[in-house]
């Protein structure tokens, strides 16, 4: 049986259950695979626990902190730009703490890739959060994401007349509308990243639809609750929002899709210059 513990687990203690009893070396690998998908979901959207020395501890799914590439990049264009504020500390904690929640856990049950004995061992010094995962995350995923968000924004500042150096009160409808515009948006590209993440290699279309259930229930949940905060009254109070036009929804599409085309491009990549790296492993081998 498997030890229990609530301590952040290391790269180490990840090994040492892969090789109790009971727990096979294919289940090893799947453990690890699986707890990359469900980090890599959270800190593309959701930081790094702050207290993780040199990113090596996992403190669980998903991740938590204080600052990331996507929620903190509003606050800078406030700061620099002296522009409204195009997502509040409540909207902040509603991705925290509700809408990301249950996806990310999902990718912890995916089942096992039929491949995952075949890739290589892992360098014995390589992190859960390596370099090329946080690339991929902060630099690549992360700015797409904060780039939808911010152009939903302004999108509906500009429908409604705002000008540059115009101030508007948190009350004001067209402020309301246009911080929900960005959360909305957050939630619409974590929808599509959620699938992107259940492999960094294996493009999301090999997956079965309903291969992990987990998966679209956490979708659900997560649409269902952007659909409460920005449609109701009491999540219009409670979050700061105001009812969105079918023209914001329609303007996200193009980013979604987006994010998915270039995230399947750069997998692409990846598996043809791995194979590329094992034909040639092949064609020196004796």
């Amino acid at each position: 049986m498997l030890p229990y513990s609530a301590q952040p687990i290391t790269p180490d203690e990840l090994a040492r259950l892969a090789a109790e009893p009971g727990v096979s070396q294919a289940a090893g690998f799947v453990l690890l695979w699986n707890f990359g998908a469900g980090r890599f979901y959270s800190i593309s959207g959701i930081p790094l626990d702050q207290n993780a020395p040199a990113l090596g501890r996992v403190r669980g799914i998903p991740l938590r902190a204080h600052w990331t590439l996507l929620l903190v990049l509003p606050y800078l264009a406030f700061v620099l730009f002296r522009i409204p504020l195009p997502l509040t500390i409540i909207q902040i904690l509603a991705v925290d703490l509700g809408t990301d929640m249950l996806p990310a856990l999902a990718l912890g049950a995916e089942r096992p890739d039929p491949g995952v004995m075949q890739r290589p061992p892992r360098p014995v010094g390589e992190r859960l959060l390596g370099r090329a995962l946080l690339a991929r995350a902060y630099l690549f995923l992360g700015v797409l994401e904060a780039a939808a968000a911010m152009a939903a924004f302004f999108f509906v500042l500009d429908r409604g007349g705002w000008e540059y150096g115009q101030s508007l009160g948190l009350s004001d409808p067209l402020y309301l509308q246009a911080t929900a515009a960005c959360l909305s948006a957050i939630i619409v590209m974590q929808v599509v990243n959620v699938f992107l993440c259940r492999d960094d290699r294996t493009s999301a279309f090999s997956f079965g639809f309903f291969s992990n259930p987990l998966i679209l229930w956490g979708i659900v949940t997560e649409v269902t609750l952007i659909l409460l905060i920005d449609y109701t009254p009491w999540g219009n109070l409670i979050f700061g929002t105001a009812p969105l036009a079918p023209a914001v929804w329609v303007f996200l599409i193009p980013f979604a899709l987006a994010l998915l085309a270039l995230e399947e491009l750069r997998k692409w990549m990846v598996r043809n210059r791995h194979n590329k790296r094992g034909a040639l492993t092949a064609a020196s081998g004796p």
